[in-house]
């Protein structure tokens, strides 16, 4: 892996999935899949939502992983892939997680 690419790769891992799960958010509130229900037995959609916020931080946490067990070409690099790949967690966690209390579309 080249030494820019481990440098975004995170971080386009997060704006891909901030991008999805917002778009799904949104489609599902376009085609009237979200209802105003909070309980997760009477509607499908927020699981939906639920389950591809824990797929996003699934995959930062193999991300960061993978990074620990391979070896960049410069060791600076290593150190910037690495604070990016947590920085991108942490993103995920918190921007995402709107959609675990979310009980509708307004």
């Amino acid at each position: 892996m080249s030494d820019v690419i481990r440098i975004l790769f995170a971080p386009l891992i997060w704006l891909a999935a901030f991008s999805l799960i917002y778009g799904l958010h949104g489609l599902g509130c376009a085609s009237d899949m979200a209802k105003s229900e909070t309980t997760i037995g009477d509607n499908i959609w927020p699981v939906v939502l639920i389950l591809a916020w824990l797929i996003a931080i699934g995959i930062q946490i193999v991300v960061i992983i993978g990074f620990r067990q391979t070896k960049p070409h410069l060791a600076f690099t290593g150190q910037v892939s690495g604070i990016l790949a947590w920085t991108a967690l942490v993103a995920t966690v918190w921007s995402l997680f709107p959609v675990m209390v979310m009980t509708g579309c307004t």
